[in-house]
Formats: C-alpha cells, structure tokens, sequence
C-alpha cells in the first residue's frame, strides 16, 4: 500500500536545514541513522559545502518533501530553525492522509488444472499451445503418481513381500528418470 500525503507548505529545499530537523526529532533521527551513522556536526559540515554524496541527499530530499512538509509542526521547525518567516496564511491546517490501494496484479495460480486449461482453450477459440498441452501431460502424470502411490501403499499394508508390482512401478519411474537423463543430454 502507498499513502499520498498532501503538503502544508510550499518551502524552498535545504539540506542544512533539513538535517537540523532530522537531529532535533527523535524519530526522524532514528529512520535517518538506520542509513547514515556519522555525527549530525560533519553531515551538515559536508551539507554546507555541498559534499555530501548523492545518496545522502536524495534520502534527505525524500525526508524534506514526504515528512516535513506534509506536518504542521515540522514546518514549523524547519521555519525556525532556517530562519524563514512565512505568513500564517502560507502554512495550511494539517491534511487528511489518503490510503492509495495499488492495483493487484493478476497473480499467477498455484494449480493450473485441467478444468482451467479447457476454460483457457475455450477463450482462445479452441486453439492449444504447446505449453497447455504440457500442461495436460503433467496432470495425467499427476493423475498416474497418485494411483501409483496408493497402489503401493494398499501393496505394502497388504503383502509387504509382493515384488511383481513394486518391480514393475519402479521399472516404470526408471525409464521415465531415464528419458529425463536423455533429454537433459540432448539439450
């Protein structure tokens, strides 16, 4: 989720000023040195000259124009401490903050079943792509590991020594290991 914040006042960015707001409220300053762990006195040293990296700047920027404009007493402060005079006409009542609900994307399913590739087929006016028609061939084989799987399982609670079925089931996941181990040499 996003927010929008509306701003309360139109002020001219300063980095100098921006940081004597960060180092004087407790929570700025918290978010603020989870990415930059140097004394407030050489950051705004380095802001002053007009040093400071890139980073740095377009972090204090976001602060500026996402937290400090958009509340009544952080405008207030960045005023103070840099010195602007401004009417209270310019700096507005603290405004309402909207939830912006980003639009969901269409998430890809976890289950690509028989009944919504023939949906999807139908949709497509009866043509099948190869990737559906895989799609069908891992189901069947889906549909053939579970009969397989309680097939041995009633085989081994019944006759744990029948050998026949079992041979012939592991025979079976054999070759199809085998035709795995050809393909991935042909590729």
């Amino acid at each position: 989720m996003t927010y929008e914040f509306k701003k309360v006042a139109e002020l001219e960015y300063n980095k100098f000023i921006t940081l004597c707001v960060i180092e004087n409220d407790e929570n700025l300053s918290s978010v603020f040195s989870e990415d930059f762990d140097a004394p407030y006195d050489l950051l705004k040293n380095l802001a002053q000259e007009d040093k400071i990296t890139e980073k740095m700047n377009d972090i204090l920027f976001d602060i500026f124009d996402n937290i400090i404009l958009t509340s009544t007493d952080f405008v207030n402060m960045y005023v103070k401490l840099g010195g602007i005079r401004l009417d209270k006409e310019e700096v507005k009542e603290e405004p309402e903050t909207k939830l912006i609900k980003p639009k969901k994307e269409k998430a890809l399913p976890k289950w690509y079943g028989v009944q919504q590739i023939k949906k999807d087929i139908e949709q497509q006016g009866g043509e099948v792509t190869m990737a559906q028609r895989t799609a069908i061939e891992i189901n069947n084989l889906k549909n053939t590991y579970m009969v397989l799987n309680s097939k041995i399982i009633k085989m081994i609670q019944q006759t744990p020594n029948n050998m026949e079925l079992g041979e012939k089931i592991r025979d079976l996941f054999w070759s199809i290991g085998k035709i795995e181990i050809e393909k991935s040499i042909i590729e």
